[in-house]
């Protein structure tokens, strides 16, 4: 079996390679309006100087009808984006991972196990998610290929 740091890095550069094709699926499946909405998002600035793309990602943690308003009226901004679901649809193949893991002498175990990780450090090291999770919440993603195999499925409950 590899040095952990060596699946480490294995893993790392598969997620980095799997993030750029994904963009580039993605990408290739925007239409022009598509592509002209999303580009407003950077391009249009809100009262304070802020970016449209900056105030959705803005998420407040509140206890008040004011905070859940603040979360919906960005809910009902992302609906009328009007973006075709099926454009973030799954990247890779099970029989593409399958080969990748193969070639990389990763198990299948390993590399659940290390999306899981990775998965876990980047909820709790956002601060507006760790946060939603340090007050009890909890945030579940859930992996599939493009064929619709179930990868993983990390339920996040808990953040130091």
């Amino acid at each position: 079996m590899p040095a952990f740091s060596t699946i480490e890095r294995l893993c790392a550069d598969a997620l980095v390679d799997a993030e750029r094709r994904i963009e580039t699926r993605i990408a290739e499946k925007l239409d022009a309006g598509a592509r002209e909405r999303l580009d407003g998002l950077l391009t249009k600035m809100l009262a304070g100087s802020i970016s449209r793309f900056i105030w959705l990602r803005k998420f407040e943690v509140g206890t008040n009808s004011a905070a859940a308003n603040r979360l919906l009226d960005r809910l009902e901004f992302l609906r009328r984006l009007n973006l075709d679901p099926q454009v973030l649809a799954g990247s890779q193949t099970d029989a593409e991972v399958g080969a990748k893991l193969l070639a990389a002498g990763i198990s299948r175990q390993v590399y659940v196990q290390k999306i899981e990780e990775m998965t876990r450090n980047f909820i709790c090291r956002t601060e507006e998610t760790g946060a939603f999770v340090r007050l009890g919440g909890e945030m579940q993603y859930t992996y599939t290929t493009l064929d619709n195999f179930p990868v993983a499925s990390p339920l996040i409950v808990t953040c130091p």
